[in-house]
């Protein structure tokens, strides 16, 4: 049987790949790597990221943000859809490159805050460097930068925690 460890040596291959950033649509930029999303929504007042990727790759994610022409110091608020390690990797070495406020699903904070995956604190494979949550999130709360403004959904299941971002994008006229 394949161990939690032989699995994420397996996946990382994929998961760290470098990939091209590019915009998706209106003011929303692809900024993970070839086999992990993360999201650059941006304002005139400053940017959310929307997730990381492993440790290991975050560097990654400053790049793509860069080559694309925007500032790390730029991000005033990281959000986190789910607490586990292939979407929390590099939230505590984002957070710290920008100084923005972190935040997560209400029930994910204990796990963003611990560095461990639900249900398996002491399993150290699956662990990703601790972040200080800012401000937590429940069904309904919203977060505002200019004229964007993401409503969470709380989508539990995959982590206690889990949080889905719903907004508004226009592209062009549309």
């Amino acid at each position: 049987a394949q161990t939690p460890k032989d699995l994420i040596a397996a996946l990382m291959v994929k998961w760290n790949e470098p990939t091209e950033p590019f915009k998706m649509i209106g003011n929303v930029y692809y900024v993970g790597t070839a086999g992990l999303s993360s999201y650059l929504i941006t304002s005139p007042q400053g940017h959310i990221l929307v997730d990381t990727v492993m440790p290991d790759a975050t560097s990654q994610i400053k790049a793509s943000i860069e080559k694309l022409g925007f500032k790390i110091t730029d991000i005033k608020y990281i959000v986190n859809t789910h607490a586990h390690i292939d979407h929390t990797g590099g939230l505590a070495e984002m957070k710290k490159a920008s100084g923005a406020q972190m935040i997560g699903g209400e029930a994910d904070k204990p796990l963003l805050e611990g560095g461990y995956y639900p249900g398996a604190r002491e399993d150290t494979n699956l662990a990703f460097p601790p972040v200080k949550v800012d401000r937590t999130v429940r069904e309904g709360d919203t977060v505002k930068l200019g004229d964007v403004t993401l409503t969470a959904r709380e989508t539990p299941g995959h982590s206690p925690g889990c949080t889905s971002w719903e907004f508004q994008v226009k592209d062009g006229d549309a």
